[in-house]
């Protein structure tokens, strides 16, 4: 599955960014973040300023509904966090250079997963 987002400010977003934002968002049958599943399959910034990430399925089998719902939560994690991006890029409000830009919240109806790795 892969979603494609292409704002001006993706360049300006690391790997490392991008994968701790990834953090909330849970498999909802084992209620584990994707990125500690392995199943962020890679983070890839196009020559065009698009973030590109590829999330693979746990098995074939796995529940069209439980796929849905991480796929539209990733999306939903990286859309704010490029808007965070956007936003804090000088001027476009945010005045820039003011380091990177926080991890945007959970999901809806999502718990944050924790910290302590």
């Amino acid at each position: 599955m892969t979603s494609t987002l292409t704002p001006e400010t993706t360049g300006r977003l690391t790997r490392d960014e991008v994968m701790t934002a990834l953090d909330v968002v849970l498999d909802p049958e084992l209620d584990e973040p994707i990125t500690d599943l392995g199943f962020v399959q890679s983070v890839t910034f196009r020559d065009d300023d698009a973030l590109e990430v590829h999330l693979r399925l746990p098995t074939s089998f796995c529940s069209p509904s439980f796929a849905y719902l991480m796929v539209s939560d990733a999306k939903d994690v990286l859309t704010a966090l490029v808007s965070a991006a956007d936003h804090d890029a000088p001027g476009r409000g945010g005045g820039g250079g003011g380091g990177p830009p926080p991890a945007p919240p959970p999901p809806p109806g999502r718990a944050a997963a924790p910290r302590g790795r």
